[in-house]
């Protein structure tokens, strides 16, 4: 039987990075929308990356990489136009053979995913 995995609102909460009445705001608008929380949170201000990547390495049960402390080569950050790594908050830090190996805010981001793939 698969496992229920935590919900990334509840895991935000739990940390205290963001209170109900903010997750309760974003899924209003996600339900209005369609929207993201997660990108809704960010771009309110009530949560940054930091903290988002760490809930999702949480909820996903993945090691939480720090990228103060990795040295990334400059042929392997070339590989992703800035724009595209800013818009969807997204950077590569290895390749190994054919595969790109990138770090994400959000690694559920479809769109993210297909322009990369694209790319």
């Amino acid at each position: 039987m698969r496992e229920k995995r935590e919900r990334i609102g509840e895991i935000l909460i739990r940390n205290k990075y963001i209170n109900k009445d903010m997750l309760d705001e974003a899924l209003a608008y996600q339900r209005m929308s369609g929207c993201n929380i997660t990108d809704y949170l960010l771009t309110h201000g009530y949560l940054n990356e930091n903290d988002l990547a760490k809930c999702i390495a949480e909820q996903f049960r993945t090691p939480y990489l720090s990228l103060k402390s990795y040295k990334i080569p400059s042929d392997i950050i070339q590989t992703i136009p800035v724009e595209t790594a800013e818009k969807y908050w997204l950077i590569p830090i290895e390749k190994i053979e054919n595969s790109i190996i990138l770090v994400m805010v959000n690694p559920l981001n479809a769109r993210a995913i297909e322009e990369v793939e694209k790319i």
